[in-house]
């Protein structure tokens, strides 16, 4: 009679770390699609409701993925100290939204990719 093993641990493993790299690649590709939102030269300025144009890249290039693996969490920040203030706004300049916006965009291909069946 044949024994048939069941290696529950090892499953388990294998399918939460292809899980964190496909986390992962979706984070650093949705930081990618929030860099390249900022991708057009100044001048002229954006408008209000436009995502902000690019004057030294540094804002561009602030933007990362960051992820956490104790929680499966994948964020995308922002590490230029002003891209608050362009993101929401202040009381005297309207909000150049760059994350929120291509992130809602991103999130359309996103679902595709969690609902496309995968083989094992």
């Amino acid at each position: 009679m044949a024994q048939v093993r069941w290696y529950e641990k090892r499953i388990v493993q294998a399918t939460e770390q292809k899980a964190m790299v496909w986390m992962i690649s979706s984070g650093k590709e949705a930081a990618r699609r929030t860099q390249r939102t900022i991708g057009r030269l100044y001048p002229p300025a954006s408008r209000p409701g436009e995502p902000p144009r690019k004057r030294t890249g540094r804002l561009q290039k602030g933007v990362k993925a960051t992820w956490t693996f104790k929680t499966t969490t994948v964020r995308v920040v922002s590490e230029a100290p002003y891209s608050l203030f362009l993101e929401k706004g202040t009381r005297k300049m309207s909000a150049r939204p760059f994350i929120l916006g291509s992130l809602q965009s991103f999130q359309v291909s996103l679902k595709k990719r969690i609902n496309r069946p995968r083989p094992f």
